[in-house]
C-alpha cells in the first residue's frame, strides 16, 4: 500500500512540474461566411412568414402611392429570387482561455458578425408608348436582408506540432449562437420599403418574432505564434455545423466557416 501510494505522489508530483497553467486573455477579428439556407428568409417571396413583396404588390394604397406612378403602365412580378447567399462578413470578439499544459488549451470566445443578403425580382412592365422600343420592359428590384449573429464557441486546442515559436494545434469546440432579425427591404426608384413593418397599423396583423437561439459543433486548425513573452498571435480556422433559429418552424442546420486572427495576451 505504501508502495503505491509514493507512486501515486510520484507520478502526481511529476505531472504538477510539467504543466505550465496560464490564463489567456485576448481579441478576436475576421471573416465569418454564415450558411445559405437561411438566407432565403429576405427573399420577398418566403411563406413561411406574413411579410413580402406580393403583400406590398397587393396593397391598393401601396400600389396607388408608390408603384403606379413609377411603373406608369400595367406590371406583374415574373421573377423571384431563387438561391439568396450571405456575403462574407467581419467577425469581431474577445476570447479567454486556459492553458493546461505545453499541448492543450481550454477556451471560450465570443464573436459578433453583422450578416447581410442582396438579390432581385424581376417586374414586367407592359408600355405601349410610341416611345418604346419593345413592348415589354424587364426593370430588376433589388432586395436586401440584414441580421446579427451572436456565436459563444467553448472548447478545447490540441498541439499537433511545435518548434521555437511557432506551434501548431487542432480546435474541438461546442457552439452556442442566437440570430437576430435586422432588416428586410427592397428599393425602388431610390426608396427603400421595409417590409417586415409596413401593416404594423393594420388590423389583424401581427409582427412575428424572427430569431432565437441555436447550437452545434465542429473543428479546425490553427496556427500560433509566440511574439514576446507574453503575447501570441492566432490564427485559425472552424467548420461549425450549427443549427440556426429563424422560426419556430423554420429551423436549419448546416455547415459554416470562419477565420479569425486572435491577438492573445497571458
Amino acid at each position: 500500500m505504501k508502495r503505491i501510494l509514493l507512486t501515486l505522489s510520484i507520478l502526481t508530483g511529476g505531472l504538477v512540474t510539467n504543466v505550465q497553467a496560464q490564463l489567456l486573455l485576448g481579441v478576436n477579428g475576421g471573416a465569418y461566411l454564415a450558411n445559405k439556407k437561411t438566407a432565403m428568409l429576405y427573399s420577398g417571396f418566403n411563406p413561411a412568414v406574413n411579410f413580402g413583396v406580393e403583400r406590398l404588390f397587393n396593397n391598393s394604397f401601396f400600389r396607388t402611392q408608390y408603384l403606379d406612378n413609377y411603373f406608369k403602365y400595367n406590371y406583374e412580378i415574373v421573377e423571384v429570387p431563387t438561391e439568396m447567399k450571405y456575403r462574407p462578413s467581419i467577425e469581431y470578439g474577445a476570447t479567454i482561455g486556459y492553458r493546461i499544459d505545453e499541448s492543450m488549451t481550454f477556451y471560450g470566445e465570443v464573436n459578433f458578425a453583422q450578416l447581410k443578403t442582396q438579390d432581385i425580382f424581376v417586374v414586367k412592365v407592359d408600355d405601349p408608348s410610341p416611345q418604346a422600343v419593345q413592348q415589354f420592359r424587364y426593370e430588376n428590384i433589388p432586395i436586401f436582408g440584414e441580421e446579427q449573429r451572436l456565436n459563444v464557441n467553448i472548447g478545447l486546442q490540441v498541439g499537433l506540432f511545435s518548434e521555437n515559436n511557432i506551434e501548431i494545434f487542432m480546435p474541438f469546440l461546442g457552439n452556442f449562437n442566437s440570430m437576430k432579425f435586422g432588416k428586410n427591404y427592397f428599393v425602388i426608384n431610390g426608396r427603400q420599403h421595409f417590409m417586415h413593418q409596413a401593416f404594423t397599423n393594420q388590423p389583424n396583423y401581427y409582427i412575428i418574432k424572427i430569431g432565437g437561439a441555436g447550437y452545434g459543433g465542429g473543428s479546425g486548425l490553427g496556427v500560433r505564434y509566440l511574439i514576446q513573452d507574453k503575447f501570441t498571435l492566432e490564427l485559425t480556422y472552424n467548420a461549425l455545423y450549427t443549427k440556426t433559429k429563424v422560426l419556430d418552424t423554420f429551423n436549419e442546420f448546416g455547415l459554416n466557416h470562419n477565420v479569425l486572427l486572435k491577438i492573445i495576451w497571458g
